[in-house]
């Protein structure tokens, strides 16, 4: 179903029907805003009908968890899902469990489902434990990095994010680090070498990070979001701290991990909506046995869906979208815009300034307060 056509709304029907046997429904969102609208939306409709209705949000406690993930219908979100699932199973005494066990999932409804099932699909949900070793390693791994010139010293192989030392990046890494041998097992440099120089080419900060109160946070590049919680693994989090020059946390060691895919395969029955699935298809079929059905509308749609239009430039993209907004500015229409980068989203801020047309910059950089 297309935007504006109802899910939200029809995801009831599937969600009463199945929470009749009191085995527990989740209906999964994309965000904790939107768990909390459904809930309250929705949740009317349910209570109306004689079920129990929970929501489960970040920082709920243990005892609010079990307590919802008891009711009929829960709404959560999928990295909470994720995490209480992995917490559970770490847990020491059935006392501590939030989830219903022995058996924690029934049938789930996942919105935007092509977003979590298959863009962000293989994605690691990790619980880390803390091992604090050759912390004193990284920033000067950051400064050899610095040294080494791309193309002469190393190559970069974009498609699969890998950085290659040529003979002479070789040569110069172990001069400057005065060792005969980056790989030697008792002085291993290489393995912080490398992190150090995916660091530099890779991570790019107000892209894939920002930098606030001294730590190094991930931008979700899917929402824009920042995830404080999160730290990317096998040493890369603090060689893009020691780029930064930041003090470097604790060499993290995964505990437990899920990706979403492996977690709703747990499902014994499983089902999602989205405006967008009709072209992943083939691949909710292979990797999920689901059907993708596109649901008519009862009426024909009065909204005019227009072609995706394709630049030479990412300049003349961003002054054909200000003529737009400036247009739609002077019709007296609001306008949201969405970007894939905190720049691109100053950039065009930088534009309409210019214009002077009124607007707002939501993203993950901090504002700096006047005062």
């Amino acid at each position: 179903m297309k935007t504006g056509e109802g899910k939200t709304l029809v995801s009831t029907l599937a969600a009463y029907l199945n929470a009749l046997g009191g085995n527990g429904v989740h209906v999964v969102t994309v965000n904790d805003y939107l768990a909390q609208r459904d809930a309250e939306w929705m949740g009317r409709v349910h209570r109306f009908l004689g079920l129990s209705v929970g929501l489960i949000q970040r920082g709920i406690r243990a005892d609010e968890r079990r307590s919802n993930y008891g009711c009929d219908i829960t709404y959560t979100n999928n990295s909470e899902l994720g995490f209480d699932y992995l917490r559970d199973n770490l847990c020491g005494n059935k006392g501590q469990l939030v989830m219903r066990w022995p058996k924690p999932f029934h049938f789930a409804i996942v919105d935007e489902v092509d977003s979590v099932l298959i863009d962000e699909g293989r994605n690691p949900l990790l619980i880390s434990g803390e091992a604090n070793m050759n912390a004193a390693r990284y920033p000067v791994a950051a400064k050899v990095a610095e040294l080494l010139v791309r193309g002469i010293h190393y190559d970069v192989e974009l498609k699969d994010n890998s950085v290659n030392l040529t003979e002479e990046g070789v040569a110069l890494a172990e001069m400057v680090l005065e060792t005969n041998d980056l790989w030697d097992e008792n002085d291993p440099w290489a393995r912080f070498l490398m992190n150090a120089m995916k660091a530099k080419e890779f991570y790019h900060r107000d892209v894939q990070y920002i930098v606030r109160n001294g730590k190094a946070l991930i931008i979700n590049e899917l929402t824009g979001r920042v995830e404080e919680k999160r730290r990317w693994s096998e040493g890369i989090h603090q060689a893009v701290e020691a780029k930064e020059g930041l003090q470097i946390q604790a060499d993290s060691v995964v505990v437990a991990q899920i990706t979403y895919q492996s977690l709703f395969k747990l499902y014994p029955k499983l089902s999602g909506m989205t405006g967008t699935a009709k072209t992943e298809e083939k691949e909710f079929l292979k990797m999920f046995q689901m059907p993708v059905i596109e649901v008519p509308t009862n009426l024909p749609n009065i909204r005019m869906d227009l072609l995706i239009q394709a630049f030479a430039s990412a300049r003349g993209k961003w002054g054909y979208v200000r003529e737009e907004v400036e247009h739609m500015f002077q019709l007296g229409y609001p306008v949201l815009v969405g970007t894939t980068s905190v720049e691109n989203s100053e950039y065009l801020s930088e534009l309409l300034k210019d214009l002077q047309i009124p607007h707002k910059v939501l993203n993950a950089r901090p504002k700096v307060s006047p005062h």
